[in-house]
């Protein structure tokens, strides 16, 4: 999530990453819930093409086990404000906030909350914390359409393997979301995880279009094709 781009070309964003423990074997979940991390990306321009960005963990504890992973979920920027999406237990979609030249400050976090903005954190349990159809809770994207003047969330079903992208908007982070309705479908591999990976990249749109690209991963039998296929896909919505 680009939380500021400075006037020299200097990028910074930051990302939540879940901090799961898996088996090695069977990759079993041993957290279900676990604590997340907070990483802080720098980017300055540079002629080397082989420079890359900085990554620096800013709070290996940023949220902690059993909390709402506030951003992990999903992440829009607007308005000088930075909306965060995270998942409830056993199931629902919560959202916080904060001045998006804070992120690092918690203090700062205020919480989306029966229907009112409050700095008090809910449980991960919390049913009041629900924002109803901000997205199936499957894999997606959440970004603001300037030409639609409506933030949308693209994504997948839940449960699902298939390449079927659904889609809700709605006028404010908020919302109220509309029910997520089938947007699209795409050729799947003919594996077990057919399909997955399912994302919108609206920063791809240039000024005349008026869709959006997706893309996701096919994963195929070796005896079909031996390899993973990520298709681009351009869908129209005039």
């Amino acid at each position: 999530m680009v939380s500021n781009t400075a006037q020299d070309g200097t990028v910074t964003a930051y990302t939540w990453i879940s901090n799961n423990h898996i088996t090695s074997s069977g990759f079993q979940v041993l957290t279900t819930q676990p604590s997340v991390t907070l990483h802080r990306m720098t980017y300055k321009p540079n002629s080397d093409v082989n420079v890359v960005p900085t990554v620096k963990p800013v709070d290996t504890s940023f949220w902690k086990a059993n909390e709402i992973a506030y951003g992990t979920y999903g992440n829009v920027v607007n308005g000088g404000y930075a909306y965060l999406y995270g998942l409830l237990y056993p199931s629902g979609v919560a959202l916080a906030r904060v001045p998006v030249n804070s992120i690092e400050d918690k203090t700062k976090y205020q919480y989306y909350v029966s229907g009112k903005w409050t700095s008090t954190k809910p449980a991960i349990t919390n049913p009041a914390a629900a924002v109803p159809n901000a997205g199936t809770t499957g894999q997606g994207t959440f970004y603001y359409c300037n030409k639609a003047q409506s933030y949308i969330w693209i994504g997948q079903n839940n449960p699902s393997v298939w390449a079927d992208f659904y889609i809700s908007t709605a006028p404010s982070p908020e919302g109220p979301w509309i029910t997520p309705y089938l947007l699209y479908s795409g050729p799947n591999g003919d594996a077990e995880l057919p399909s997955y990976s399912l994302q919108a990249h609206h920063h791809l749109l240039r000024k005349t279009d008026d869709g959006i690209y997706l893309t996701w991963t096919q994963y195929f039998k070796p005896s079909t094709y031996n390899a993973y296929v990520t298709p681009l896909v351009y869908v129209s919505f005039v």
